[in-house]
């Protein structure tokens, strides 16, 4: 069935999927990323590895990665959520960026690691959860996998960061954590 607009005397297929534009990286996109290995979370933590946004630039968010372990196998939940306003106190330290070309411009964007849970999260929206399989630092038969999240993969918008407000927070609901816990978190994103 095709229905005629009014506008240009075009007409369009009503069932075809719509098409909508996204941003698509080129080679020249400056783009970070920010990894912290070893984290032993605060006891029962909320937001643990948090990349906030920048005044001056929009922050694309392109792809997240955690990878758990703990001295014997279990599993641990993690949530991710698009905050828009900032957590209130806690005790954090701003990870290292590197710069995916060493001509890109310095990043304008912050990633904070909290040792110390914030006292007030801010107002956010679940993006993605998910529990993922821990494996034992000895070896007991159950593999080291990462659970890796591609935003704006598959023609698929990516996160989108505006101002020092915003930020994309991993968050790990206040449960109690398997001994000897560790953990590696990765952010990668483009800054235009």
């Amino acid at each position: 069935m095709s229905l005629s607009s009014h506008n240009n005397d075009q007409s369009f297929d009503a069932g075809a999927i719509p098409v909508r534009t996204v941003f698509v990286p080129t080679a020249s996109s400056a783009t970070y990323s920010a990894s912290v290995n070893d984290v032993t979370p605060a006891a029962t933590p909320t937001d643990v590895f948090c990349l906030i946004g920048s005044a001056t630039k929009t922050i694309l968010i392109t792809k997240l990665e955690v990878t758990p372990t703990a001295s014997a196998n279990g599993s641990l939940d993690f949530y991710v959520y698009k905050r828009t306003t900032a957590n209130s106190n806690g005790t954090s330290t701003n990870a290292s960026i590197a710069l995916h070309d060493s001509n890109n411009p310095a990043p304008t964007a912050v990633v904070k690691l909290y040792s110390a849970n914030p006292s007030a999260l801010g107002t956010g929206v679940l993006v993605r959860a998910v529990r993922n399989t821990l494996a034992s630092k000895t070896p007991s038969g159950i593999p080291v996998t990462s659970w890796i999240e591609e935003f704006g993969a598959y023609n698929q918008q990516p996160v989108v960061l505006r101002g020092v407000n915003q930020s994309l927070c991993i968050n790990m609901a206040g449960q109690t954590l398997p001994t000897g816990t560790e953990i590696y978190f990765t952010f990668e994103w483009i800054e235009i």
